[in-house]
């Protein structure tokens, strides 16, 4: 397992696709109206809950081929699976379609006329996850991430539209156009009928508990926007999508470590290794923090407009390594042992806890901030409560001395120090608590990455 190659390949086009969320993310919030634009952020709200009317049939492919190699696979089993689905989500398009058109909401139709893209395109990328083809996998990646760019730029600085509804009708468009490339450029072409409808059972029921804990997943991740949007005016719904906008160019290098690690740790069995990595995963996700100073330069010298969203964006970021660890290490370890119902009911009793501190907190406190903090508080409760779940991968005391260290160092550097400064001022920090706290670790780990470059090398 090359899994150092692997990170690099699937690493490299979600950079990429960083990149272009950057642009777009501060480009479009700049030349757009708040009102627009936060018509634009609902649609991207709403759409972020197509991934759920497969009805977890996607996931269960996910863990049926998890862990095996492309080769192995009856490729035309697989493109059957491919053909159901597509058909399957024909009769989800038309029936949304119908809801759409009847209330008269031009959202819901785009909504709906993206399903099918969205869904067959999420197929591929899952099944090239699961068995370890992240060449296949960054092709998608690459494709996608420069026809948005493509798309974005055109509509923004030729159309000059000051109207949400360009956007997203050239997103959905987009879609398309990269679905109908892959069903051209990839190996499994073609419709195939002569399903077994035991097998297909069989695939939702083992996917269902994913799919289940994938719509608490993105509700959990999702709640604060509905919490804001609802209670709180327009324009705080707009800074707030903006902060989140900014927080998903976090959210994609972490899909793509969760996508890489999946195989790696599905053929994993040794605990240290594994201790190794969450340890690892905890320091990126440290460093990671950093990319806030860099955000907060950006907006005050060429986005002012969207000051107020600093304040949301320095909170959410402060549960960055809690968020990693959990998607990247525990996500993955709950499909492997499959535990998808426990981690179902864990993630929709988080859910629950943070819907009633945010419903309280909207009743009676008047700043939409206060949403951030509990957002924040809830990633980290996650991550303790997967902590219980895998007791062979602890979170011990040196890990949570360094998380609090960590956290009275990004505060200090948010609040006190100069602007152009921080970021120095934090790396700085972060790189002597992670040589003070993990010294051992990542000597471990460097003498790791020395041994894979002498063997392919040929250096003995």
């Amino acid at each position: 397992m090359h899994l150092i190659r692997d990170i690099g390949k699937v690493f490299s086009a979600n950079l990429l696709s960083v990149l272009v969320g950057m642009v777009t993310g501060f480009l479009i919030p700049a030349f757009l109206p708040l009102t627009a634009y936060a018509e634009l952020k609902t649609f991207t709200l709403y759409v972020s809950y197509v991934g759920i009317l497969h009805f977890g049939f996607i996931d269960g492919i996910f863990v049926k081929y998890g862990g095996r190699r492309y080769e192995e696979i009856d490729k035309n089993e697989l493109i059957k699976e491919k053909t159901f689905l597509l058909f399957f989500q024909v009769g989800v398009t038309i029936l949304s379609l119908l809801i759409g058109i009847l209330s008269r909401d031009w959202i819901f139709i785009a909504l709906a006329l993206s399903i099918i893209p969205i869904n067959l395109v999420t197929f591929y990328k899952l099944v090239f996850q699961a068995v370890g083809e992240f060449t296949a996998y960054s092709r998608i990646m690459y494709a996608s991430s420069w026809a948005t760019l493509f798309v974005q730029l055109v509509i923004l600085f030729i159309l000059r539209y000051q109207t949400a509804m360009p956007y997203v009708g050239g997103w959905v468009v987009l879609n398309y156009i990269v679905y109908i490339a892959l069903e051209w450029r990839m190996p499994l072409k073609g419709i195939r009928l002569g399903f077994d409808l035991k097998k297909i059972k069989t695939l939702f029921s083992v996917g269902i508990f994913v799919a289940l804990g994938n719509f608490a997943f993105i509700t959990f991740y999702s709640i604060d926007r509905w919490f804001v949007k609802a209670f709180y005016s327009t324009a705080s719904f707009a800074y707030y999508s903006f902060a989140i906008s900014i927080m998903q160019t976090i959210n994609i290098l972490t899909t793509s470590l969760t996508a890489t690690f999946y195989p790696y740790l599905a053929r994993l069995r040794d605990h240290a290794q594994m201790q190794i990595l969450k340890t690892m995963m905890l320091i990126l996700g440290t460093l990671l923090c950093g990319s806030y100073f860099v955000f907060e330069i950006i907006v005050r010298d060429f986005i002012p407009k969207y000051i107020p969203a600093l304040s949301i964006v320095s909170i959410l970021f402060a549960a960055i390594p809690a968020m990693i660890i959990f998607n990247v290490i525990y996500v993955n370890l709950y499909q492997i042992e499959r535990k998808q119902k426990k981690y179902f009911l864990e993630m929709a009793a988080v859910l629950a806890i943070s819907a009633v501190l945010m419903l309280t907190a909207s009743r009676f406190v008047h700043d939409y901030r206060i949403i951030s903090f509990i957002t924040a508080f809830s990633f980290y409760l996650l991550f303790l409560i997967a902590m219980r779940d895998f007791r062979y991968l602890p979170v011990g005391t040196k890990d949570i001395l360094f998380i609090l260290s960590f956290l009275v160092v990004f505060a200090v550097c948010v609040i006190s120090i100069h602007l152009y400064f921080n970021l120095f001022a934090f790396y700085l920090g972060v790189s002597i608590l992670s040589a003070a706290g993990y010294k051992k670790e990542l000597l471990h780990i460097k003498q790791t990455v020395l041994n894979k470059k002498n063997k392919q090398t040929g250096v003995i």
